[in-house]
């Protein structure tokens, strides 16, 4: 496997976490998701931040995504509370 495809395969294993985080309509699972998620989206992350390279793009997805599970996180709290 070369280092694009290395590349690849780790941007989509924490993009498939991500998604499933943002998609699980089980609110039982939701936390769980949510944390795989995160721990991936880290990972990936800090995997950047050794490479040198041209990651600028991934880098901001990476922060998209981390914000977009901190609101989903907040919103199920909220959901929980009022339930």
């Amino acid at each position: 496997m070369n280092s694009r495809n290395g590349r690849f395969e780790s941007e989509q294993s924490w993009r498939q976490f991500y998604l499933a985080a943002l998609f699980e309509l089980d609110p039982g699972r939701l936390p769980q998701r949510i944390a795989v998620a995160e721990q991936a989206i880290g990972k990936r992350t800090l995997a950047l931040a050794r490479t040198a390279g041209d990651s600028q793009s991934e880098q901001k997805a990476l922060g998209n995504a981390h914000l977009a599970l901190d609101e989903l996180k907040r919103i199920h709290q909220v959901d929980r509370r009022v339930a």
